[in-house]
C-alpha cells in the first residue's frame, strides 16, 4: 500500500468513486483495479473507492520506513503552491 496527496478537489460523478479535497491523504490499495486504467481504488476517512490517478501523487510506500505526515505535507504544500 502506498499514501498519495491529493492535487485537486475530486466530486464523485459514480457512487464507485472516493470524494477528497486538495491536500487530503490517501491511502492506495489497487492501482488500476479490473483493468480500469487510470483510476486507483483508494482508501479516505473510512471509506474506499475509485479515484482518478491524475488527481493523486504518490508520496510514501507504507511498506517502507515510517513517515512524519506533518513534514511531508507541508513540504506537499510548498511543491503545490509553486509547481
Amino acid at each position: 500500500m502506498q499514501l498519495a496527496i491529493a492535487l485537486y478537489n475530486n466530486n464523485v460523478d459514480d457512487e464507485d468513486e472516493l470524494e477528497f479535497r486538495k491536500g487530503d491523504i490517501l491511502t492506495v490499495l489497487i492501482e488500476n483495479p479490473n483493468g480500469f486504467d487510470g483510476w486507483w481504488l483508494c482508501k479516505h476517512k473510512d471509506k474506499c473507492g475509485l479515484c482518478p490517478g491524475n488527481r493523486l501523487k504518490l508520496i510514501q510506500n507504507t511498506d517502507s520506513s515510517p513517515i512524519n505526515l506533518n513534514s511531508r505535507l507541508s513540504t506537499a504544500s510548498v511543491s503545490l503552491k509553486y509547481n
